[in-house]
């Protein structure tokens, strides 16, 4: 799976749940090549909520290293936590595939940016022993995440 492909099944989760998902298109300039810096992956509506959505996907267990996210991204998902005064919910996830049934998307939300945009500035990666380890994890079943699940972390 490619993180496209993980877009996909975070906006059609908020869509096959009654809300709207929406994945924002990453644009490319035909003239100079450059991306644009979208604030994030996906944004949609869940139970009269605002999420805002980044996406990071790994095939595997591994370390998980920090320049994958941008600031641009970190620094739109806590201002968007900090506007939405409670309103909302901003959220880093990343999914990885442990093998065979078992995708797990891992889930930061809200006030626990702060502690990834920490990591991201110290440039210390999240260990494939902690991925073991953590538990602010909701699997994948039937395409789907359970947004609910979230919400209730």
């Amino acid at each position: 799976m490619l993180e496209k492909d993980f877009n996909t099944i975070v906006t059609r989760s908020f869509n096959d749940f009654g809300g709207y998902g929406f994945k924002i298109p990453d644009e490319r300039s035909t003239i100079t090549g450059f991306h644009s810096k979208n604030p994030y992956d996906v944004f949609g509506i869940y139970k009269g909520k605002f999420w805002a959505w980044e996406s990071k996907w790994m095939n595997g267990v591994k370390a998980f290293n920090f320049s994958h996210l941008q600031d641009h991204q970190i620094d739109s998902l806590i201002k968007s936590y900090e506007l939405m005064e409670g309103n909302g919910i901003s959220v880093f996830a990343i999914g990885i595939d442990f093998g065979r049934a078992d995708k797990r998307v891992f889930i930061w939300k809200n006030e626990m940016l702060y502690d990834i945009k920490e990591r991201k500035n110290s440039n210390k990666s999240i260990l494939a022993k902690e991925f073991k380890e953590l538990d602010n994890y909701v699997k994948i079943s039937k395409g789907l995440i359970p947004l609910g699940q979230i919400m209730e972390k």
